[in-house]
């Protein structure tokens, strides 16, 4: 592996740094999305970019905002190693959304739970075996992680960021 990498969207650079750097300090949305699986939630931005407003919930960063501004279209991004998953809710100073548990994956060290929100939103949390609670697939859960977890993004990325590739991939073939 490279101890530099070079991230590129439409033949420009991203972002050039070292893989720690890329990965968790990432210099936009696209970046935060191309190195690894992150949570995106889409939304509008308040209380100078620390907060992005959305469906129904409401997620904090204690982070620097990235191109982010008040009043406009953002993503707040969280990684799922980063989401806790509990049938109780959230503990004070958390960002927490509540949804229904609908699926259980054991990934050999990991178990991986997908949670779907009211509107519908998929929420992935990636936990170590140890730390994995025990919950019933269809059940309501809360997911949960810190502000210093959360990065805020501009939203001039999401279209690239949010689409789904599995539905990219229906649509060519049957256009």
């Amino acid at each position: 592996m490279s101890d530099r990498i070079a991230v590129m969207l439409d033949g420009r650079v991203e972002q050039l740094a070292d893989p720690d750097t890329i990965y968790d300090h990432p210099e936009s949305a696209f970046v935060a999305g191309f190195i690894g699986k992150q949570n995106f939630f889409e939304g509008t931005s308040r209380d100078r970019a620390a907060t992005v407003e959305g469906d129904g919930w409401t997620i904090r960063s204690s982070l620097a905002p990235i191109g982010a501004v008040d009043g406009r279209a953002a993503l707040a991004a969280v990684r799922p190693e980063a989401i806790m998953v509990s049938d109780d809710q959230a503990p004070e100073g958390q960002n927490a959304v509540a949804g229904e548990l609908a699926s259980v994956s054991h990934l050999g060290d990991v178990i991986q739970f997908v949670v779907l929100t009211p509107g519908r939103k998929e929420i992935i949390a990636r936990l170590p075996r140890p730390r994995a609670p025990r919950l019933e697939v269809g059940g309501r859960v809360w997911c949960s992680w810190g502000p210093d977890l959360t990065q805020v993004f501009g939203a001039e990325q999401a279209e690239i960021v949010l689409a789904d590739p599995a539905s990219d991939e229906a649509a060519a073939a049957t256009g």
